[in-house]
């Protein structure tokens, strides 16, 4: 193909006048401008471009242009324009720019010169002819200061599709951080919740059960003395009077309501593992990966709440295998005992599912008539006396763990109400801030991709650092204001700024530089019109 067919492919017919392949000519020419000035900025070029365009060139002083070369070199004038743009990166940057905020001002009814609309026409046919000089860049440049006091606040950064996309990202990011940090502090809040009234139900339970316990420790022994009484002459109508007196049906009673608050206060506790597991469960997953790889046990999970007695389970289930007497259900016997060294310790009753629930629970019938060991003579046996004590004891265990496991939980919450909280809450409050100003600024074109961007970050930082240590100015900042902590750190984080001054103000007072002390005394001689001898000044003519 020859080289006037392809540029006729390329760019049409040639207009009158004009030789074929004049419009390619040119446009090597600008691209080899282009070239020479990445050159001389620091950009780089890939080097197949650049082979690109030379291959070009040659073929065009040969007449001799092929379609191939002819692609190969406007793919990498695009590149090059791109890059390295003409006249330079800032009069481009400045071009567009203007360009979009005549847009605006177009959109938004906003009146601007012809003559300015004009010398914006001219630079930007400047810049697409490669003619751009400096009679170009002098009437460009005040054209566009007039402009953009035309449309201020708007500037052309705000304006363009860069900060379009960057308002609809930010927004996008925020909420989805707003959406996550509701999601958090609404979870943390009712398991807070949560343990509180578990709290409060350990505490109500042992308050309750200790007077009980007390009471019913002498109701027992009483009984005690005239049940053995009673069973050393008895007859039907003293054990029919023992079964059903006042005395028995106090016990029975009290047994029950001491039984019922053992198990709530048992089920606190199982309840407070369980929180206490999910709180921890992720750093105690972390620190088990972390020993494994060292080799060593994690040791005891962190936020666990341990019996204070059930000790060696494992071990104490040992000491149930049957001795050689034992037969099984198909008649095999055993064979054989154990021997010991030592003996294992006995089974805690917090050991096993059976001996939890016999610790726990009442065994039925109470104060039941049976018949003594001489087999003649009927007996009330002292099986519910032992129950009662037996009961007492078990709950001066569970007393102990159910305090242990309260202490925990109220030291995990004044941690997280205390530090944890009012970070979350402050930078909620910043989110919701930067939220209503992002929708703000968006209608307005106001957002900068750029200082918007650290704006919103800055934020963000000082509000998490006002969440830190906004309970060191609690007295201060409250000033007899009926508002919680939390309420306090969420308005701080919406406006850290406020924040901030109120600390310069307080930096202020507390530590005054010389520049105040010596402002001082003048501003009290100009209020004070007297003389320092006591007259006033005389009056001026």
């Amino acid at each position: 193909m020859s080289s006037a067919s392809s540029m006729e492919g390329k760019n049409g017919d040639a207009p009158d006048g004009e030789m074929p392949g004049s419009n390619l000519k040119s446009d090597i020419a600008r691209c080899e401008m282009c070239i020479s000035l990445a050159a001389r900025t620091g950009v780089r070029i890939p080097e197949f471009m650049l082979r690109a365009v030379k291959t070009a060139r040659a073929e065009l002083e040969a007449a001799k242009v092929s379609p191939g070369t002819e692609a190969a070199f406007y793919n990498a004038m695009a590149y090059i324009v791109a890059h390295a743009p003409y006249p330079n990166a800032k009069v481009a940057d400045d071009l567009r720019h203007c360009a979009d905020v005549v847009s605006h001002a177009g959109l938004t009814g906003k009146p601007i010169s012809r003559p300015d609309i004009e010398a914006l026409s001219v630079a930007r046919q400047a810049q697409k002819d490669f003619t751009w000089s400096a009679t170009v860049e002098v009437p460009f440049y005040d054209a566009m200061s007039r402009i953009t006091h035309a449309v201020a606040p708007v500037v052309g950064e705000t304006v363009g599709a860069q900060a379009r996309r960057g308002a609809r990202r930010a927004t996008r990011n925020y909420s989805i951080s707003a959406a996550a940090l509701t999601l958090f502090v609404l979870v943390l809040s009712c398991l807070l919740f949560a343990i509180r009234q578990i709290s409060d139900d350990i505490q109500d339970g042992i308050q309750k059960n200790d007077p009980i316990a007390l009471m019913m420790h002498n109701q027992l022994q009483a009984y005690a003395a005239a049940l053995t009484k009673a069973n050393e002459h008895p007859s039907g109508d003293v054990l029919a009077q023992m079964q059903n007196s006042p005395e028995a049906d106090t016990i029975k009673d009290t047994l029950q309501k001491f039984a019922t608050n053992n198990r709530q206060l048992y089920s606190d506790i199982e309840r407070t593992k369980t929180i206490s597991g999910f709180f921890f469960w992720v750093p105690n997953s972390i620190g088990k990966r972390i020993f494994e790889l060292f080799g060593k046990p994690w040791g005891v999970n962190w936020g666990m709440v341990p019996s204070q007695y059930a000790k060696d389970c494992d071990r104490a289930e040992i000491a149930d295998v049957p001795d050689e007497g034992f037969t099984f259900f198909n008649g095999v016997k055993y064979g054989f005992r154990l021997i010991w060294p030592d003996p294992p310790p006995a089974a805690d009753w917090e050991c096993t599912t059976d001996s939890i629930r016999h610790a726990l629970e009442i065994d039925l019938p109470l104060f039941d008539i049976g018949i003594a060991p001489d087999k003649k003579n009927r007996m009330i046996p002292d099986d519910t006396v032992k129950q009662g004590f037996q009961k007492i004891a078990i709950y001066q265990q569970i007393r102990a763990t159910a305090n242990y496991a309260r202490d925990n939980i109220l030291t995990f919450v004044g941690m997280t109400t205390g530090f944890i909280l009012p970070i979350l809450y402050a930078w909620l409050g910043a989110t919701a801030a930067i939220l209503r100003k992002l929708r703000d600024d968006t209608a307005a074109c106001l957002f900068h991709p750029e200082y918007s961007k650290v704006a919103n970050r800055s934020h963000v930082t000082t509000a998490v650092i006002v969440g830190i240590s906004i309970g060191l100015f609690s007295e201060l900042v409250y000033g007899g204001k009926e508002l919680s902590p939390l309420a306090i750190a969420f308005v701080a984080g919406y406006a850290s700024d406020r924040f901030f001054q109120f600390v310069d103000r307080l930096v202020q007072a507390l530590f005054p530089s010389d520049i105040s002390q010596r402002l001082h005394p003048a501003e009290q001689q100009r209020e004070d019109p007297a003389q320092p001898g006591g007259a006033p000044r005389p009056a001026q003519s």
